[in-house]
């Protein structure tokens, strides 16, 4: 790999990271304001490996292994993003308007990948 893709690579796993983060949060907030526990949406991170039994479960290894499986997939994905980026131009690289788009039309094509899954 040349270095413009592993600089590439490198910034879309931290900043997958911070994306992360962020949706975490956006979703544990969505899920007390519908009246579900805040950890809810750990549990079905969780339930990706653990099954349907996360759902209901309430230990602390569950929580651990939705935490972990959502920070690896943030990191995957915004390492699939970095690769992606890191081919581009270096005026698509470095220009707002297009990073910001892009990201956004990443972010969604996530969420509909996901929300249509079995």
């Amino acid at each position: 790999m040349d270095k413009n893709t592993v600089r590439a690579l490198k910034e879309g796993l931290g900043f997958g990271l911070i994306a992360g983060i962020v949706y975490a949060i956006a979703m544990m907030i969505v899920a007390a304001l519908v009246q579900m526990p805040a950890v809810m949406p750990i549990r079905l991170w969780a339930s990706v490996v653990v099954g349907g039994d996360a759902l209901a479960q309430t230990g602390g290894g569950v929580l651990v292994t939705g935490i972990v499986v959502h920070f690896v997939l943030a990191a995957i994905f915004g390492g699939v993003y970095g690769l992606f980026d890191g081919a581009l131009s270096a005026e698509l690289r470095s220009s707002y308007a297009w990073q910001s788009g892009l990201g956004l039309l990443f972010g969604v094509g996530l969420l509909f990948v996901w929300r249509s899954g079995p």
